[in-house]
């Protein structure tokens, strides 16, 4: 009876490492709107990202995904809203992350909203004014 317990733990541990490295990301679109602009994130897998900033005369946005590959998504997305510079996408290997950054211009203070809709798999970055 220990035997087949520790199996199945082993078993189901096996299975929540092997679910979790196979979520990657489909895409990446930028939408534009007369009073805000968003990134669409659509993923292969859920798992909800986190959203990080980096402030100053460059400020950003920034998301880090667990993928086990590269996808097919351009290094970098042109935006051409009132408040996203561009989006660009890099894959790092060594660390199985997927990272999106969000350039923001520079000039003006963000309202930030984000929402990760679950039943689309799809995680959305808001940016309007403040």
């Amino acid at each position: 009876m220990y035997f087949r317990r520790c199996l199945f733990v082993i078993l189901f541990v096996f299975l929540v490492v092997t679910t979790a490295q196979a979520q990657t990301i489909q895409s990446v679109e930028v939408r534009m709107f007369q009073d805000k602009d968003l990134v669409a994130l659509s993923l292969g897998g859920q798992q909800i990202p986190e959203l990080n900033s980096i402030e100053g005369d460059k400020p950003r946005l920034y998301v880090d995904l667990h993928s086990d590959h590269k996808p097919d998504i351009p290094a970098e997305i042109p935006g051409t809203g009132r408040f996203i510079k561009q989006v660009r996408t890099a894959f790092h290997p060594a660390r199985t992350t997927f990272r999106v950054v969000i350039d923001l211009v520079g000039d003006r203070n963000f309202a930030i909203d984000q929402a990760y809709y679950l039943s689309e798999d799809q995680f959305v970055v808001t940016i309007s004014e403040r």
